[in-house]
């Protein structure tokens, strides 16, 4: 590999010229992402649960594609290792694949993919991409349980290996995945899918380069990078200067019986000062011997993607937005465990640390922000078809957006900070899976009431269709708090139906193994996600609204909001409603 240069001059900044090279960059990292989304097999891929970008030389992310951006900021200490462990031995048509979550990646279901490009000899920069695998072998089909006491156990660990060396597969590497995963048909399709999308980008570089010339593709580049941190610093200098804590405390299982593992605290104190912030949660809990652990990679992910959601939408998503960003996890700890630490079931964990995170943010920008939405829910099945071959399904189930300074959250969709990630459709799952969904709706009365509402319950009914191991994810397990004075949404709730019509009420922990019988049904619910303001406040037509399309009943609109409906057409009853909320708030004094 050569990186030889010609000798560099100082290069004017040209905003023009690097606004048209932002966006081809973009345009490429998208047609990566749609080659991954058309050639994927798995539910993961065609829901969005991936992310593609393109990196310089030295792995600085320049540009993302239009899927999931949470996972971005592991992407660079990905090329690093690349580079780390392979170095002056890079070569054209090389491709790598790594999981390792002590490596850049977040648990072991993760996988990335790199490839570096090429101008002739001249190593340009990396394509980049990782998705969801629906196994990773290991002891639990989906490789994601509390119940992992090291990482050993969780699954196949990848370091940076060559899955493809000057074009040419690594056989061997692939036929020993292959032996250790479950659905191991579905695996490979996936990864043949993502070597493609890098393949794609990859080629778009090396165009891209030998367009503008490597002296002037790295200017334009570094020009990139600096306008966001730039535009990133300008977002940050808006927050009032000062320190903001936040707390909370996530009981986990301990064991396959049930019996309670703990409690875990996580601390997190927003330190803005002028034009960059720190994130620091020293004060949480040590590791602990459970899959909860969260490596401080998904740590980084959450921060800059609970800060893209709230304060930087126009900021572009590459290296210089996160140069202002200071992460401190202390070693050892529920939020940079040390290896072997299982780290399987972080989401649950992840999910906390953006609630924490909306809400310190929430205080520098003075409320004007959002409740952290309802995310992350799944239901994971894996045996065998009728025909005999073997499945791995992950359903992911999103309850929507918490509601906001300005307006209601959105129903049944992936919480803004989570990108383009969604459920899977129900003919997809039905055409691929053994299994029938026999209902997916919003549940009435089952929103956190605010001045404006947070989204509400989703209820999804999955019948199956064949035995099957059976794992449940819930998060916001103790529901979705609200802010100033929003209420608190629903907690998430599973019953298993049996064939037989027995009801069988999960324990409301994050995750929960079980085996499924042909005919048995899982019924589960997402959390509500929280209101903003008081129920008291909300407009009374908006409550109106909410109960012509059935989302809340004429006794919850009374209960809750102070609202008197009445007649066919719910009309409000001013008078009435004005007097009704009058006695509350003085109550409430």
């Amino acid at each position: 590999m050569s990186t030889t240069h010609q000798v560099r001059q100082p290069a004017k900044f040209d905003p023009i010229l690097t606004e048209v090279l932002a966006n081809e960059l973009g345009a490429l990292s998208e047609e990566m992402a749609i080659v991954i989304a058309k050639a994927g097999r798995s539910p993961m891929l065609k829901a969005g649960e991936f992310a593609t970008a393109l990196c310089d030389r030295t792995g600085r992310i320049m540009a993302e594609g239009f899927a999931a951006p949470l996972q971005l900021s592991g992407f660079e200490t990905l090329c690093s290792e690349v580079t780390a462990r392979y170095g002056e031995e890079l070569a054209p048509g090389d491709v790598f694949v790594s999981n390792d979550p002590y490596g850049g990646m977040t648990h072991l279901p993760d996988v990335g993919v790199v490839m570096p490009a090429f101008s002739g000899d001249t190593h340009v920069g990396y394509a980049v991409c990782y998705s969801h695998h629906s196994d990773i072998g290991g002891r639990v089909p989906g490789g994601m349980s509390e119940q992992s006491r090291s990482l050993y156990e969780e699954g196949l660990r990848l370091p940076v290996v060559k899955v493809q060396a000057a074009g040419q597969r690594n056989v061997a590497l692939i036929e020993t995945i292959r032996a250790n995963v479950r659905a191991s048909s579905e695996w490979i399709s996936d990864l043949e899918a993502k070597i493609a999308g890098v393949e794609r980008g990859a080629r778009g570089l090396t165009s891209l380069v030998e367009k503008y010339g490597m002296i002037r593709f790295e200017d334009l580049g570094n020009g990139l990078i600096e306008h966001a941190e730039r535009a990133m610093r300008n977002a940050i200098a808006e927050l009032t200067d000062g320190e903001y804590f936040a707390d909370a405390e996530m009981r986990y299982g301990g064991d396959a019986e049930g019996k309670d593992g703990g409690m875990v605290r996580l601390a997190l104190t927003l330190k803005v000062a002028g034009d960059s912030l720190e994130f620091d949660m020293t004060g949480s809990s040590p590791q602990v011997d459970a899959g909860i652990n969260t490596p401080s990679a998904m740590v980084r992910a959450a921060m800059c993607g609970g800060l893209k959601a709230l304060m930087a939408q126009g900021v572009p998503a590459n290296s210089g937005f996160f140069r202002p960003i200071k992460v401190t996890v202390p070693e050892a700890s529920i939020v940079n465990p040390t290896f072997p630490a299982p780290v399987s079931a972080r989401a649950p964990i992840f999910f906390k640390i953006l609630d924490l995170i909306f809400r310190t943010v929430a205080e520098a920008k003075k409320g004007t922000v959002a409740v952290p939405g309802v995310g992350g829910d799944a239901v994971h099945l894996s045996g065998k078809a009728e025909d005999g071959s073997e499945f791995a399904l992950l359903d992911l189930l999103f309850g929507g957006w918490g509601a906001r300074s300005n307006s209601d959250g959105i129903d049944g969709v992936a919480p803004v900070y989570m990108g383009s990630y969604g459920t899977a459709s129900v003919e997809l799952l039905e055409n691929q899976f053994p299994i029938v969904i026999e209902e997916y709706r919003i549940v009435e009365d089952s929103e956190g009431a605010g001045k404006y509402r947070g989204a509400m319950q989703i209820s999804r009914v999955s019948r199956l269709l064949a035995d099957a191991e059976v794992m449940v994810r819930s998060v916001n397990v103790d529901g979705s708090p609200g802010m100033e004075g929003g209420l608190t949404g629903p907690p998430p709730s599973t019953t298993i139906v049996k064939a037989d019509g027995t009801e069988v009420s999960l324990d409301k922990r994050s995750h929960v193994h079980l085996t499924g019988r042909a005919g048995d049904r899982i019924v589960h619910l997402t959390a509500g996600a929280g209101g903003y303001g008081s129920p008291l406040e909300r407009d009374p037509e908006l409550v109106r609204a909410d109960a012509l399309e059935d989302k809340i009943s004429i006794q919850h609109a009374l209960e809750t909001y102070g609202v008197v409906l009445h007649g066919d057409d719910l009309k409000v009853d001013d008078v009435r409603t004005a007097g009704t909320r009058a006695e509350r708030v003085a109550a409430l004094n």
